[in-house]
């Protein structure tokens, strides 16, 4: 059940809906919501969904004083069924994602707007995407690397860079392939980008259009309800697709298993980043990559120098991460 404090726009309809979810995200809210109503597109609604929290996420919706702006309390659903109350409580014919601790650059949905123009058959478009450590200089850019069908590289891998917050989609397509899957609490995004490869081609924004913020103390803390996740939704994919993919099927789980391995060993946690790799190994034991990784883990353990601290790291930043 939801509630709208505020009363539906009387507005036309506008080009573009933002769903914001918020879950206790009142430190991360006002530069979320500030980076949607400073894009260069004006013509928007933006709805901000607090799942299930009491904070003050309403009082700094309010703050804004926009009439594009509404805000919605639901009991708490998740992060599918909080994408899923916004998708209803917005008419517009695009929609666009936003974490709360996530922001855009002010040309994001400018700029995807022109990407979909210029492909008209597709019925996504994402972009690359700037991740951010929190409190620290840290950063790096997930690159957009898929477009056209993203179906063969998404049953390998979740390769939609900057995730929901980084996805523009016609609303078209909701009614070709359904709304976000709240059974899901994990990997639910990317359960959907593969339902819509299934009925469209993907567009994709080379500049990174999208920050995505890593917060120092959860780094690592879901990795591994996100594996378990991840899993569910790869033996999903592979149970109802074409035979042709099948055959891959070992090689998507020992992604998730390495990638796993990565953010553990990434954040400070690489006792616990083994056994994500053995598993990997165990999936697919003829890819060098992960030997090679397991050599440099050993090693380390064997030879604690700051030289092979930074062969790890050197290694890490170029891997595929989950």
């Amino acid at each position: 059940m939801s509630l709208a404090r505020f009363p539906a726009m009387s507005s036309p309809t506008p080009a573009v809906a933002v769903v914001i979810i918020s879950y206790n995200g009142e430190a991360f809210l006002p530069t979320s919501i500030a980076s949607v109503l400073n894009q260069t597109v004006t013509d928007l609604e933006l709805v901000v969904v607090e799942d299930g929290t009491h904070d003050s996420a309403e009082q700094i919706v309010k703050s804004f004083n926009d009439p594009r702006v509404r805000y919605v309390w639901r009991e708490n659903g998740g992060t599918s069924a909080g994408r899923n109350t916004g998708i209803g409580a917005t008419t517009a014919p695009l929609i666009a994602f936003l974490d709360c601790d996530d922001w855009w650059d002010p040309r994001k949905l400018e700029t995807q707007l022109a990407a979909l123009a210029a492909r008209p058959d597709a019925g996504v478009v994402y972009s690359a995407a700037t991740m951010v450590v929190e409190g620290t200089a840290e950063r790096w850019i997930d690159p957009a690397v898929v477009e056209g069908d993203a179906m063969p590289q998404l049953m390998l891998r979740n390769c939609i860079s900057g995730s929901a917050s980084s996805v523009m989609m016609k609303r078209s397509m909701i009614d070709q392939v359904g709304r976000f899957d709240e059974s899901l609490r994990y990997a639910e995004d990317w359960e959907y980008w593969l339902r819509l490869a299934k009925a469209t081609p993907y567009a994709r924004v080379e500049e990174p259009l999208v920050f995505i913020r890593a917060r120092p103390g959860s780094l690592g803390r879901h990795t591994d309800n996100l594996r378990r996740g991840a899993h569910q939704v790869i033996n999903r994919a592979y149970a109802n697709t074409e035979r042709k993919y099948r055959r891959l099927r070992h090689v998507a789980h020992a992604n998730i298993e390495f990638g796993a391995s990565l953010d553990l060993s990434h954040h400070g946690r690489r006792r616990d980043a083994m056994i994500p790799l053995l598993r990997a190994i165990g999936y697919d034991p003829f890819r060098l990559m992960f030997w090679r990784r397991l050599i440099l883990m050993v090693l380390s353990k064997i030879w604690p120098t700051q030289s092979m601290r930074r062969r790890i790291v050197t290694a890490e930043s170029t891997e595929t991460p989950l």
